[in-house]
This record gives C-alpha cells, sequence and structure tokens, in this order.
C-alpha cells in the first residue's frame, strides 16, 4: 500500500528514520508552509503501526493518513525510478 501522510514539519533526520524502518520500501518528503508531506511505499499495511510509533516518539503530529493500493503508473515508477511521460519525453 501507499500511505500519504500531513504532519507537523519534518527534519531530514526524521523522513531518514522512517526511511529505514522495516518494512518501508520509499519515503518521498515535500516540505510546507509550517507542514511536511510523506509519501511511503509500505511491503505491508502492518508496517503501519511502526511508523506512527515512530512519529509519536519523536513528537511528530500527525494532520491526516491516507491510504491507497499502488496504480499501474505507481509500479512503474518503482521499478523504473522514473514515470512514463519522463520516459516518453527524456
Amino acid at each position: 500500500p501507499i500511505v500519504h501522510l500531513e504532519t507537523t514539519p519534518l527534519t531530514d533526520g526524521d523522513v531518514a528514520m522512517l526511511a529505514a524502518l522495516s518494512g518501508v520500501r520509499k519515503a518521498t518528503h515535500h516540505a510546507g508552509d509550517g507542514a511536511s508531506s510523506v509519501e511511503l511505499i509500505l511491503q505491508e499495511e502492518r508496517v503501519l503501526g511502526p511508523v506512527i510509533g515512530l512519529l509519536e516518539s519523536r513528537q511528530i503530529g500527525l494532520v491526516a493518513l491516507t491510504k491507497r493500493d499502488p496504480t499501474l503508473e505507481d509500479v512503474f515508477v518503482d521499478l523504473v525510478g522514473h514515470s512514463m511521460e519522463e520516459v516518453e519525453h527524456g
């Protein structure tokens, strides 16, 4: 599954810790105005527990959480490293 988290601001260290959790395949971070947005690709849904535990232990506020199944485009990007559009125009 792919999990999108909206949190209070994260440091690079926080993102590195999330990415290093067992079962997290990829972590993408976008810093916003006083908030952070993180997309995690998880091996299994049960990995979400340790993700939430890490946020709590680091005193990071969770504002929103959404989960979705990967699309064909997501799988392609995960395997190839770029979107189909980037490949076609690259």
